[in-house]
């Protein structure tokens, strides 16, 4: 249960924006369902969750980047350092573990949510045709 005069901001799926790219649309479609579903979906995160997808987005990116061409570089003769890459897959992934525990995607920040009892949203949470 909230704090009693906390403002409770309606439940609903808030509506993927377009301009985001596919893999970006594709991460929004996995998670807002699944925050619908445990009560803890609303319009007014929509612009905080467009960050999270974005983040994700980015991280996924640099670790295919990673992948392809490895956690180190030669930078000189015979000297390996790391990717400025790592150093970026590293910040990026603690701002992902707030941005998760905020919507209560970690097993530890789960207790900590308040969810909206069950009801029928504004609009379904399923892709839409663009």
């Amino acid at each position: 249960m909230g704090r009693p005069h906390e403002p409770t901001p309606g439940r609903g799926c808030p509506r993927c924006p377009a301009w985001l790219d596919a893999d970006t649309q594709r991460a929004w479609y996995e998670i807002v369902p699944q925050l619908d579903a445990k009560g803890v979906s609303s319009k007014i995160n929509r612009d905080a969750l467009i960050r999270y997808v974005i983040t994700w987005g980015n991280w996924r990116k640099l670790q295919l980047y990673i992948e392809q061409h490895g956690a180190t570089h030669q930078t000189g003769y015979q000297v390996h350092t790391p990717r400025p890459e790592t150093e970026e897959v590293s910040v990026i992934e603690a701002r992902l573990v707030e941005l998760e525990q905020s919507f209560g995607l970690t097993s530890a920040a789960r207790p900590r949510l308040h969810a909206q009892p069950p009801g029928r949203p504004e609009a379904p949470c399923r892709r839409r045709s663009p």
